[in-house]
């Protein structure tokens, strides 16, 4: 609206209308020059610096059958990034790139293949990035905390102990086991609440 511009703004005469032909991005070219135009490695304004340049996806099938996958360790055709059977195809690509990704088709699990070690166990590199978020991150709340479900390792558990800090459980209830350890856990962190806030009550009575 016209009202909500900012001083010294300017309209645009397209504003509002149908882009002409010369303004929609040249898919088939833009798609042709990303894997046939190379930068200039002597050109240092084409170095990548910053941003999703250097990227590359390793497949572009797009196949409800799921045959592009490799069959998992019990025989099925399962979407598991953090599975080495699930996951071979892309462990074969690891002396192709520095670093892999992959994801599940919902994107709430992923894999991480290095050259030197191969398929990363995810509790490892979730260990990694826990540890290094909380410690450059100044700005974060004190009152974050960390999400984990049943099924991550204790690793996590003892780094969140580590950096004083409180964990969470996340993700739906699997089964009445799951259920009975989340509520278990909510029960721990009340009664270690409480004793904090006794301890500190008892603290202030005794002055």
């Amino acid at each position: 609206m016209e009202g909500d511009l900012k001083r010294n703004e300017t309209v645009s005469p397209m504003a509002g209308k149908t882009p002409s032909q010369e303004m929609l991005v040249d898919v088939t070219r833009l798609e042709r020059e990303y894997f046939e135009r190379l930068p200039d490695v002597e050109d240092p304004t084409q170095l990548v610096t910053f941003g999703t340049s250097g990227l590359e996806v390793v497949s572009h099938v797009i196949d409800p059958t799921f045959r592009f996958m490799t069959v998992d360790w019990e025989g099925q055709i399962r979407m598991d990034p953090s599975s080495v059977y699930a996951m071979a195809r892309m462990v074969g690509l690891k002396q192709r790139f520095d670093v892999a990704f992959a994801s599940d088709t919902d994107a709430d699990r992923h894999g991480i293949v290095s050259r030197s070690h191969g398929l990363l166990d995810p509790n490892h590199h979730l260990s990694v990035a826990i540890s290094y978020l909380f410690a450059n991150r100044p700005q974060w709340s004190q009152a974050v905390a960390v999400g984990k479900t049943v099924v991550s390792s204790s690793m996590i558990d003892r780094l969140v102990n580590k950096l004083s800090l409180y964990k969470i459980y996340a993700g739906s209830f699997k089964d009445q086991g799951h259920l009975d350890a989340i509520v278990s856990e909510a029960q721990e962190i009340v009664n270690d609440a409480l004793k904090s806030f006794d301890s500190a009550y008892q603290q202030r009575e005794a002055r």
